[in-house]
């Protein structure tokens, strides 16, 4: 902390132009070194690209090599001033950068398929049809525990389910429940188009608005009623307002999580007011079992 907070008054222009060009090598280095690196140890595409954009800035230890380097006369003044700005002009343009690794990831990626980067490959259940009774776009915690849901009361449903996710460290765990997976970016149509959710009779999104990359759900919405216009789509809202511009945007439902975990909870805090709260859980976990017992996607 100390070595950062001595930032020297720049002696002339070069060392501006240095500090800029040290920032861009480093920058672009994350791109060259560790995105083939992430991608060929098992990390996606898009994950290997969003992880690599966040580790863009010129990290502290190179403060300590700069200044161990001028201590031994290896370098100057200068150029350490140079390594200092660096630092500073990353550290003040990562949290812009942040955001854009998805952007870069779908602007890059027909290049990146050429040099060999792949997306990954469909996982699909044997004897799936070509059409599904539901798609399901984006695996969190409300999908993972539908998808048990689903496991528990109508298992037969699950072979006829399309998840279109781009996660692909829990596709094979989705994969042996019994739908059929595809990789899918949920921002751009045309991964939507080509994964067939408009084959689907009913679509789905439980990914709220904050943390959808990219999107949100209305828009999310127009491009599939563009898509699938015979199909159903059911939608998430985060504020009430937005429930009615996701009925014009077509959605044919749309639900929150809020009302639906406060009509849970009113019941459970009358019987906790009527002193009667043990025999209510007891009763709650006849039905839905211990949730400590239940084996999700996502824990």
């Amino acid at each position: 902390v100390g070595l950062g907070m001595g930032i020297p008054a720049p002696d002339g222009m070069n060392v501006i132009v240095l500090a800029l060009v040290l920032g861009a090598i480093s920058i672009a280095a994350r791109y060259v070194i560790f995105f083939p690196l992430f991608y060929y140890t098992g990390l996606d595409r898009r994950n290997s690209m969003v992880a690599s954009t966040k580790l863009a800035q010129v990290s502290e230890f190179c403060l300590v090599i700069a200044y161990l380097g001028l201590s031994f006369e290896h370098i100057d003044k200068g150029f350490v001033s140079s390594v200092i700005f660096a630092f500073v002009i990353t550290a003040l343009a990562c949290p812009f950068i942040f955001n854009l690794g998805d952007a870069m990831h779908d602007k890059l990626g027909p290049l990146l398929s050429k040099l060999g980067f792949k997306v990954p490959e469909t996982v699909k259940h044997e004897g799936s049809d070509e059409t599904y009774e539901l798609a399901l776009l984006g695996v969190h915690r409300v999908a993972s525990s539908l998808l048990e849901e689903m496991r528990r009361e109508q298992p037969e449903l699950l072979k006829k389910v399309l998840v279109v996710d781009f996660n692909v460290g829990i596709h094979s765990k989705i994969a042996q429940l019994g739908p059929t997976v595809k990789y899918g970016d949920l921002s751009n149509p045309e991964t939507l188009h080509h994964a067939g959710v408009e084959k689907a009779k009913v679509i789905v999104c439980t990914i709220t608005d904050d943390l959808l990359k990219g999107t949100t759900n209305r828009k999310l919405v127009k491009a599939l009623r563009h898509i699938a216009p015979h199909s159903k789509i059911i939608a998430n809202a985060v504020t009430f307002e937005e429930t009615r511009h996701l009925y014009e945007a077509g959605a044919d439902y749309v639900y929150h999580d809020r009302v639906k975990t406060a009509q849970i909870l009113l019941p459970a805090i009358t019987h906790a007011v009527n002193g009667d709260l043990a025999s209510y859980r007891e009763q709650r976990e006849k039905v839905t079992g211990h949730w400590h017992e239940r084996a999700e996607i996502i824990p």
